[in-house]
């Protein structure tokens, strides 16, 4: 399981510390944090989360995709999935505002 978490700043990133403990435990569990407000914190990549996802994952053929977060950014990344080689039938989302 790989999952991509982005925030503002680290405040909106929830249950970080745990997420990085789960991913430092277990060898199938895979965490990549970003914030947008990075301040050269190494703990957090620089890319954006398209960036990250295209670099980590270049083809997605016969994988699940889950998408959660803001309707725009869902909508994006559902698109790139898809032409990374994702079925639509394999893409589940689950768009929603934030304050």
């Amino acid at each position: 399981m790989h999952l991509f978490h982005s925030g503002k700043n680290i405040e909106e990133l929830y249950l970080h510390k745990k997420l990085r403990k789960l991913a430092a435990d277990y060898e199938q569990f895979y965490y990549y944090a970003r914030v947008e407000h990075n301040k050269g914190n190494e703990l957090f990549s620089a890319q954006t989360m398209e960036e990250m996802i295209a670099e980590t994952f270049p083809m997605l053929d016969n994988w699940q995709v889950y998408l959660c977060g803001n309707p725009n950014r869902v909508k994006l990344l559902r698109k790139q999935a898809f032409l990374a080689g994702a079925s639509m039938q394999q893409i589940f989302s689950d768009a929603f505002e934030t304050n």
